[in-house]
């Protein structure tokens, strides 16, 4: 989704939880975030404490620039395990 704002948040956390992950790992793909504001983000660490509490911690495979930025200047970057990051020059917005 290119938008993660209050309009959006809800509904993607339905999705997000509505998703069976089984025992696969958790991947998300962040790299279609143009906007996201504090909602969003907030729906994010809520959803990536959801899945540390069942032991599988959310693992990014990418994140856009605008989502590492935004999360760096409000503070849960390390609540969101950005550090897991696997493609490094696009998770710092390079």
């Amino acid at each position: 989704e290119a938008s993660c704002t209050l309009r959006d948040s809800i509904d993607m956390q339905f999705q997000l939880l509505a998703v069976d992950f089984g025992d696969s790992d958790v991947l998300v793909d962040g790299s279609a975030v143009e906007r996201i504001d504090t909602a969003g983000l907030q729906m994010l660490v809520s959803f990536a404490k959801h899945q540390a509490s069942r032991g599988k911690p959310v693992r990014w495979t990418r994140a856009s620039a605008e989502l590492t930025r935004s999360s760096q200047l409000l503070g849960p970057n390390d609540l969101l395990g950005f550090a897991q990051t696997d493609n490094g020059s696009e998770s710092r917005g390079n």
